[in-house]
């Protein structure tokens, strides 16, 4: 379950060289929110330096892209419930169909996940959304530059590589444009993902309407959730596999309860020890990869389980003092899973077409 041999426990010791560097180098900038550079670091890491590379490029460009975006829809979406709510589909919507469909899938995922943070970020605090488009592009580049910085080194020292992961391929003929958009043809062959797309989007768009009925002000993790689920393979969505969405879900939830109560568990456990901290930081995210890297098919769940982790775990320049950040990420998970659980059941997938063209 922990790994594939020596080469795999190689990737998992990047992988914790990779988070270490990157919270080193952001507390030492004074960075308000370290814990973005720290997700970084490990979910760019990959076995060769060729892997992490292209990976770490389509992380910057769609977090620039999305931060940028982002930030000069703000100031006119943020007031407005029902312009945040179209904001957040449109994003969502073009961020779920293009990485599912796309040969640069992760630059895409992060322009969707990095406007829809700028623009519920804003809602809760207008006059600071410049600042935290700029620290949130900061925080990913510092953490993908020490990832990038600990794979060469290992290549450089001659540690042989683990596995590897394939890489994202476009699917042929699925581009979207305007006048695709009235072919009757190829929006029969493309249905399925076009409303698995337009669910996603629905789902995201409803938050709002969530977070004013229950007085939520952390934002961040429902609308994560609610679109990090739903980006399955394409296949998938043509064969009208829905379990595997809520699979995702549950593999979610379950992954991030276990990674945050690891993380509660640890930090009181080294309390306010730097050493011990480190420590800890260390081995939780040498589990996590590791699970993520077996062959049990917990790799979603152990990607999680680290995330959550990290998110409980690192909260400053130094050891974390509050439980608080990890107790509300798993709220905001448990929001964002149930609202695509409750969109899933009022509008269900259909079943498999019998020539999608995917």
């Amino acid at each position: 379950m922990l790994g594939r041999g020596g080469a795999a426990q190689g990737d998992a010791l990047k992988a914790v060289l990779s988070v270490l560097l990157a919270v080193g180098l952001a507390s030492a900038l004074h960075l308000p929110d370290i814990v973005w550079a720290a997700l970084s670091g490990f979910i760019v890491m990959k076995s060769s330096l060729a892997e992490a590379l292209p990976r770490g490029i389509n992380r910057i460009l769609g977090t620039l892209a999305g931060a940028g975006l982002g930030f000069i829809l703000a100031r006119w979406v943020a007031p407005s419930p029902i312009l945040l709510m179209a904001a957040l589909f449109v994003f969502t919507w073009i961020g779920i169909f293009q990485s599912t469909v796309s040969g640069y899938s992760y630059a895409w995922t992060l322009f969707g996940i990095t406007a829809n943070l700028v623009l519920t970020d804003a809602l809760s605090d207008p006059a600071g959304a410049a600042a935290f488009a700029a620290t949130r592009v900061l925080e990913i580049v510092i953490g993908t530059g020490a990832a990038l910085l600990v794979a060469y080194a290992f290549e450089v020292a001659g540690a042989p590589l683990g596995p590897g992961s394939p890489q994202a391929a476009a699917v042929p003929g699925a581009t979207l444009s305007l006048r695709r958009l009235g072919d009757e043809e190829w929006l029969a062959a493309h249905w399925h993902l076009l409303t698995h797309t337009t669910r996603a989007a629905v789902a995201v768009a409803l938050l709002p309407l969530i977070w004013r009925a229950f007085g939520i002000t952390d934002f961040a993790q429902t609308a994560v959730t609610s679109y990090i689920v739903m980006i399955v393979p394409a296949g998938v969505i043509a064969r009208g596999e829905s379990e595997i969405v809520y699979q995702r879900m549950v593999h979610r939830g379950l992954g991030c309860l276990l990674g945050a109560l690891a993380g509660l568990l640890l930090l009181r456990f080294a309390g306010d020890d730097l050493l011990l901290w480190a420590l800890g930081l260390s081995a939780g995210v040498w589990i996590g990869f590791s699970i993520q890297s077996g062959r049990t098919g917990l790799g979603y769940l152990g990607t999680q389980f680290a995330f959550a982790f990290i998110f409980t775990f690192v909260q400053g320049p130094g050891p974390a003092t509050s439980v608080t950040p990890g107790l509300e990420r798993l709220l905001g998970i448990i929001i964002g899973a149930v609202t695509m659980t409750l969109v899933m059941l009022v509008w269900p997938p259909a079943p498999a077409m019998r020539d999608c063209g995917l």
